[in-house]
């Protein structure tokens, strides 16, 4: 069954994940949304996945609970 079918069903797919590029493909195939847990997300951040805005918000002057 493809995503679409899913989604005409009235499913909601979500995303166990928050990596950036899966969620932009899913989410212009329909996904409602994404979620994680820390391990998840830790792994992300040590893989690049968000060096570009990590560092945007570490040159705006925001704090570390802040970019968080």
């Amino acid at each position: 069954m493809s995503l679409k079918s899913l989604i005409a069903s009235g499913t909601k797919v979500w995303l166990d994940s928050i990596e950036p590029k899966l969620v932009e493909t899913n989410r212009r195939l329909g996904a409602t949304g994404a979620t994680s847990n820390p391990i998840i997300i830790s792994d992300i951040i040590k893989g690049g996945a968000f060096d570009d805005r990590i560092g945007a918000a570490v040159a705006k002057g925001l704090k570390d609970d802040a970019i968080a």
